[in-house]
């Protein structure tokens, strides 16, 4: 009986010194294993757009505008115009007696840019992701007709100009009114034809209309986002997706709603 009380002690023992020798090998890797799980949760997570800065984009343009000759050239920046109550914000315009150039700047880091100028949205590939931004070039187009109205003047004399700026920032757009940030004086004094003799005066006609109040300036940027949530409320959400919304479509099988998050998503509904 002696005997195996001694050898029931001896294996109880045997497990004990076993875990505790574990504990003491793999203890401090299990606590550096969970260390880490609650670091990548705590971890701040940078958002997929967070290559997009807008007003870098747009102080990086203006000190490329200064280049210019400003005997010549006559620059304004981050502009904004009130048309039958409605605001509009543009960039910048350089006002010189070879045109009016209309400057629309988007900043741009590490992606790939893919878009024609009539299509309605453009394609930013991110990594392994997708985004669909507005197309810059329709965007840039209603600022210039919102100038035409103001000014009185033929839409000839206007040159919309898409200005990319950023690091690695690949484009497969058209380059008649996209370009990167170190080709725009390049393209600007191309023109060469002098078809405004009166450029100063409309420069000044343009900074009489221009809006310097920071109040409206706020108002003008709340009134965006206030159409773009209520562009939103007005869509049917997609069955399929958290964010994505219902668009009408045409494909070669008919009408249809497609998710507006396609191709990340590919919901379709037939329009009978």
């Amino acid at each position: 009986m002696i005997d195996y009380l001694i050898y029931y002690l001896l294996i109880v023992s045997f497990f004990v010194v076993s875990g505790i020798l574990l504990s003491l090998l793999f203890g401090n890797n299990k606590t550096n294993i969970i260390n880490k799980k609650n670091d990548f949760k705590n971890r701040k997570i940078n958002l997929p757009m967070s290559f997009v800065n807008g007003k870098t984009g747009e102080s990086k343009v203006m000190f490329e505008l200064y280049k210019l000759p400003t005997k010549d050239y006559l620059v304004l920046n981050d502009c904004i115009f009130r048309i039958n109550n409605n605001t509009t914000q543009i960039d910048h315009i350089v006002v010189s007696k070879y045109g009016i150039f209309v400057i629309e700047t988007k900043h741009y880091n590490n992606c790939y840019l893919i878009g024609k100028n009539i299509d309605k949205k453009w394609t930013i590939i991110y990594g392994k992701q997708k985004f669909f931004p507005e197309n810059p070039v329709r965007q840039n187009d209603i600022h210039v007709n919102y100038l035409k109205r103001l000014l009185n003047l033929n839409e000839d004399v206007f040159i919309p100009i898409v200005c990319i700026c950023g690091a690695n920032c690949n484009l497969n757009v058209e380059y008649n009114k996209t370009i990167k940030i170190i080709y725009l004086i390049d393209r600007i004094l191309s023109f060469k034809e002098e078809i405004l003799p009166n450029y100063k005066c409309i420069y000044d006609k343009l900074k009489h209309y221009n809006i310097y109040d920071s109040e409206i300036k706020k108002e003008h940027v709340s009134n965006i986002r206030n159409d773009k949530n209520t562009n939103k409320t007005n869509l049917k959400k997609c069955p399929w997706c958290i964010n994505g919304y219902l668009v009408k479509r045409e494909s070669e099988y008919g009408k249809l709603y497609g998710c507006s998050n396609y191709p990340n998503c590919e919901y379709i509904k037939p329009i009978k």
